[in-house]
């Protein structure tokens, strides 16, 4: 890509996909003096990993689901065994937006712990997981553009995770979104720039948050 860039005197490289952002391709465009945008592998880690973006929330104190870590699967299961139900599930990697299971009962969630960490259905991604409390309300993302010292926020935006009618289904990934997001307002988007974004910003490019309506203030679901 480096040589393609050059050879064809490329001014810009916009960068989709997680799995380059989280390999670091912007830091190596960067070191051959070519422009991309997207965040640096660094700063890639809030989005590669749900167990660094969730110490980074607890470090600076965003509002966020309760949750444990977990990189033994005999573990998670106990840890099961004593849970209020539902809870979240997730891979602590990248899996293409399907690295994230609901369930709703201990057996769900046994199953689930086995196919992330001892089956491997997400390879290294699952190896290690994060239990979240659930939460229940509606989902909101924020895009903003940042340079690590200003921030813009672009529209808001609710996308279509779960399969089936009457979110039945499991995780796809995104089935499609529709902007502006119809559970958004002034009020609370005060509340998300003084809780999360005033905070201060070192990841360069972009940063997404979801968002969710929940009680009487927004707990991040990710950063």
């Amino acid at each position: 890509l480096v040589r393609f860039a050059k050879e064809n005197r490329i001014d810009l490289t916009v960068v989709g996909p997680d799995d380059p952002l989280a390999a670091g391709i912007v830091d190596l465009f960067a070191a051959e003096k070519l422009r991309a945008f997207g965040p640096t592998k660094s700063a890639a880690r809030i989005e590669a990993s749900k167990i660094f973006a969730k110490e980074l929330m607890r470090a600076q104190k965003i509002p966020t689901a309760e949750a444990n870590t977990f990189s033994d699967s005999n573990e998670a299961v106990r840890y099961c065994e004593r849970a209020k139900f539902p809870v979240v599930i997730k891979a602590d990697g990248l899996a293409l937006g399907k690295g994230v299971t609901i369930a709703g009962d201990p057996t769900t969630a046994r199953s689930t712990i086995d196919e992330m960490m001892n089956q491997g259905r997400f390879g290294d991604a699952g190896r290690r997981i994060v239990i979240e409390k659930f939460l229940s309300g509606t989902e909101c993302s924020l895009h903003a553009l940042v340079d690590g010292n200003n921030y813009l926020l672009l529209e808001p935006a609710r996308d279509h995770k779960r399969a089936l009618d009457g979110d039945n289904g499991p995780n796809t990934g995104g089935m499609g979104a529709f902007s502006p997001a119809d559970n958004w307002n002034s009020k609370l988007q005060a509340q998300f720039e003084k809780q999360i974004m005033a905070r201060g910003n070192q990841f360069s490019r972009t940063s997404l948050s979801r968002v969710d309506n929940y009680q009487r203030r927004p707990p991040c679901a990710g950063v």
